[in-house]
């Protein structure tokens, strides 16, 4: 069998875990002869197989919207892009074609790129197989279109209620099950840790619900004091992990850094590691005491790993893991922060301290009964029959 992946997202390792988790659960069927990954970025998954085809050179860039128009119009027959052309015949040749787990591109962020280049596998009249991604309304009537069009002509699986109910709305069939990352090995460390991994965010500067409503300064002015105060009670150490292997993550890690040593954080006891694929990310993670993560993966990973998490959720997709997880005590949402006393922050940090080892024994009985089958699924019917 030929597959192809299109749309893998790079440099975030969070899209990247995911995307690698299906990678990796292909490659784990007899029957697969060749993996064709199509980027919608100029990074590569870092993972290495005879059978895996890296295709980052094909892009919508090195295509032009000119050539794009005229075979989305006229058909691929007078298509005289090599790019294009090559990218048609991939389609063409695939026994099945997955488009890799991602956030809500198919939503609030109304990537048409992203859409762009679904329209080239339908128009092909192959199926798309969402591999439980996130899907919602972007607000756009024309892009909501668009995605509508798309939609129905492909395997829908996503990994939100939130986005099973939005399809029902809208009458697309889906399936629901949970984030790709999780067919990822866990990583499970039998030794004791000493340290917190912190994945830090901003959002004020680009995401649509935090705009201009300084929920950076809310966090840092009330949050920070607090983790460096558990930090120093508790005789812990913090690694502040990156989430994309970007120069300026590595820029805004330091400056949390600087924003603890400024609440009393001793500096020999911050880490801020240079983590250049997800790997190491997963790795880090993996050795935690317990992870606060304002980031959706740092989530997935830490529950995929047995390690505790504390969440302060930006999205509802933090919420869902959070919930199926079981975790869900220890969600905090940044656009409800100030509802929150210092004293009820503070108090689920010695919680999750408290009762970790439990924690950790609940987190993996939960990914071995529920998270797993429910994210195994869908590559068991393609590639097994539906059993």
């Amino acid at each position: 069998m030929n597959i192809t992946i299109v749309n893998q997202q790079g440099h975030n390792f969070g899209d990247e875990a995911a995307g690698a988790g299906l990678l990796n659960r292909i490659l784990q069927y007899e029957e697969v002869e060749n993996v064709t990954v199509l980027y919608a970025s100029d990074s590569i998954l870092p993972i290495t197989d005879s059978r895996i085809i890296h295709k980052p050179d094909i892009s919508l860039k090195n295509v032009g919207l000119k050539n794009l128009i005229t075979y989305y119009l006229f058909g691929s027959k007078i298509v005289k892009n090599k790019k294009l052309n090559e990218w048609i015949r991939i389609i063409n040749n695939s026994d099945i074609i997955f488009v890799s787990p991602c956030g809500a591109s198919i939503g609030i962020y109304k990537d048409y790129r992203y859409l762009l280049r679904l329209l080239i596998v339908v128009k092909e009249k192959k199926i798309p197989v969402f591999h439980y991604n996130t899907i919602n309304s972007s607000k756009s009537i024309i892009f909501d279109s668009i995605a509508k069009y798309i939609l129905n002509r492909s395997d829908v699986n996503v990994r939100e209620k939130k986005s099973k109910l939005y399809l029902d709305s809208i009458g697309i069939e889906s399936t629901l099950g949970t984030d790709s990352a999780f067919l990822l090995s866990p990583l499970e460390n039998m030794s004791k840790s000493s340290y917190i991994s912190f994945i830090p965010a901003h959002f004020d500067d680009w995401h649509p619900y935090f705009k201009k409503n300084n929920i950076d300064e809310k966090f840092n002015s009330k949050v920070l004091p607090i983790i460096s105060k558990i930090i120093k009670k508790n005789n812990l150490k913090i690694k502040i992990l990156p989430h994309f292997n970007l120069e300026s993550e590595y820029k805004y890690c330091n400056y949390m850094k600087e924003l603890l040593i400024k609440n009393g954080v001793n500096e020999r006891n911050i880490v801020v590691p240079r983590l250049t694929k997800f790997q190491e990310y997963d790795y880090e993670i993996s050795r935690s005491l317990f992870v606060v993560s304002m980031r959706y993966h740092g989530c997935v990973l830490a529950s995929k790993n047995f390690i505790p998490f504390y969440t302060f959720s930006y999205e509802n997709k933090m919420n869902e893991v959070a919930n199926y997880s079981q975790m869900k005590e220890y969600v905090i949402n940044l656009n409800n922060l100030d509802a929150y006393s210092n004293n009820n922050l503070s108090n689920l940090f010695e919680s999750i301290i408290f009762k970790r080892d439990d924690l950790s024994d609940m987190l993996k009985s939960r990914y071995y009964n529920f998270i797993l089958p429910n994210v195994e699924k869908k590559t068991k019917q393609l590639f097994k029959g539906d059993e």
